[in-house]
């Protein structure tokens, strides 16, 4: 027992330190400052109707506690879904398989330092609350432990519950991609609103309910005629504040009885169970189960280094200094290579769907469905060169990276189009001409958007957990501004999206320029 634990731990020390090296993880800590700010600002507030409570160490530390949960559980899974992934690509994982390093070992070791990398960014959090706290002229006195409780045994419980989920989807062959990615995010939507819709309190992650119910009886303490409600909302400064018109009410925290921590407690258990769960799934850096796997596949047509082979052969066979259109078949075909045909099923029938619905349906929901389809095509615009290593090769031909950055845009337009195609027609034919130059504004944006990320990540996870959440927040939820579709946006917003596309080229085709070993000439 002691042996496997000291292995645990260097594995966890190992993998935490490497991890907190890396840029994204700075970028993330920055965020996690910023959200300080933001509550301090009133940018991220909880409102009970026309009530919320002072600023005192009980409610700046619950509020940055539950807005850190809701951000970490959204993003903090795309952050740390990548630790056995990685090790699989480095080839670390095989001189692990030639241990006697078993897989609960590794899995439990793996959560654990997903556990560590985003605790870190929770102990920034702290530390600006904290600093909000001492600057906020509500604050009435320093609480240390009403302040640090909601992060203890309410961010964290959540915390352990993602980074699990983080290896098991890793360790589920057909969730370890952007499939999985997508799926979560729905997933944890379905965690965040179930317990506040249906009541169920044993799946509530983020122990909302409870924590409404504690404030609902501070605010009617204050205010007999209270009436109730809750909102934990972010977005610009509420008008009802510069007006003055909030009610005002002291709330000294939670009562924390054994019961409540109990149940804070078991999600650790949940955690735990959940690797046990994804211990059959785990391969292990097994060399045999990989190559059955894709024996598999190959029955169907070439994977691995065949197809890029494939794919290199594809592109050399392609003139480059001959019509641009050639270039734009090329990238279209990388793009679509490779999917079933089911998905070529889906997308003509959203697009049958989007012809013939009412034109309110399109705008409504329709358009929004149409194009979040397509999500794992686009997501590999702007990456594939440098996961492949391919970028050395492409970008030396002379006057390729500009070209061949327009074809792969243009590309993911063509999909844009395609996709989208049936909800165009039918905008068309209703003259909604608002609604059509949204559309057509939404067709450049979403392939930049995907090429801009791709370039600077060289990878598809970035895309795909960025744009979910754009497209749950403006087009799904009709929020202005954020939908990108431009059905419920004014003619400035579809402009600056328009704008925004190129500025998203631009940056692409500056990340390209820093690709290793080629010249920027």
């Amino acid at each position: 027992m002691s042996g496997t634990l000291r292995v645990m731990g260097r594995f966890i020390v190992a993998d935490f330190l490497e991890r907190v090296r890396r840029y994204g993880f700075f970028v993330t800590m920055l965020a996690g400052i910023y959200l300080g700010y933001a509550v301090n600002a009133e940018y991220i507030v909880i409102y009970l109707g026309e009530y919320r409570g002072a600023y005192n160490s009980a409610w700046v530390g619950t509020l940055v506690a539950l807005a850190s949960a809701v951000f970490i559980s959204i993003v903090g899974f795309y952050i740390v879904k990548n630790s056995v992934s990685r090790d699989r690509q480095t080839r670390v994982g095989q001189i692990i398989a030639a241990t006697p390093v078993g897989k609960l070992t590794y899995l439990l070791s793996k959560t654990l330092s997903n556990f560590l990398v985003l605790s870190a960014i929770v102990g920034i959090q702290v530390i600006a609350a904290a600093v909000m706290l001492l600057l906020n002229p509500e604050r009435p006195e320093f609480e240390f432990w009403e302040l640090l409780s909601p992060f203890l045994l309410i961010t964290l419980p959540a915390l352990i519950f993602v980074a699990a989920l983080a290896v098991f989807f890793e360790s589920v062959r057909i969730l370890s991609g952007g499939f999985g990615n997508v799926v979560y995010f729905f997933l944890i939507e379905a965690l965040l609103v179930v317990p506040l819709v249906g009541g169920v309190k044993h799946f509530d992650h983020l122990f909302i309910r409870e924590v409404e119910a504690s404030m609902h009886d501070g605010a009617r303490a204050a205010y007999p005629e209270f009436g109730g409600g809750f909102a934990l909302q972010a977005g610009p400064r509420d008008m009802r504040v510069e007006r003055g018109t909030v009610k005002i009410f002291r709330w000294d925290g939670m009562t924390w009885t054994p019961e409540m921590v109990a149940r804070r407690l078991t999600w650790y258990l949940y955690a735990f169970l959940i690797v046990l769960a994804a211990v059959p799934f785990f391969d292990r850096f097994d060399e045999a189960t990989i190559r059955k796997s894709r024996g598999r596949k190959n029955r169907d047509g070439p994977t691995g280094e065949g197809r890029l082979a494939g794919v290199i052969s594809s592109l050399t066979a392609i003139r480059l200094s001959s019509r641009f259109g050639r270039l734009l078949v090329a990238e279209l075909r990388l793009m679509l290579k490779g999917l079933h045909w089911a998905w070529y099923l889906v997308s003509l029938g959203l697009v049958i769907a989007g012809f013939a619905s009412p034109t309110e349906t399109v705008k409504q929901s329709l358009l929004a469905v149409a194009w979040i389809w397509p999500i794992l095509v686009w997501s590999k615009l702007g990456m594939r060169e440098a996961y492949h290593g391919t970028g050395q090769l492409i970008f030396t031909a002379p006057g390729i990276r500009l070209r061949q950055l327009v074809a792969a845009w243009g590309a993911g337009i063509v999909v844009a189009l395609i996709t989208g195609m049936g909800a165009g027609v039918n905008l068309l034919m209703a003259g909604d001409l608002q609604s059509l130059a949204g559309f057509g504004a939404a067709v450049l944006f979403i392939p930049a958007l995907a090429l801009a990320f791709g370039s600077l990540s060289g990878g598809s996870k970035l895309f795909e957990a960025v744009y979910v959440f754009w497209w749950y927040l403006g087009p799904m939820n009709r929020t202005p501004t954020v939908d990108f579709t431009g059905m419920v946006t004014d003619p400035a917003t579809t402009t600056g999206y328009a704008v925004l596309s190129l500025v998203c080229v631009g940056i692409a085709y500056a990340a390209r320029r820093k690709v290793p070993g080629v010249s920027t000439a």
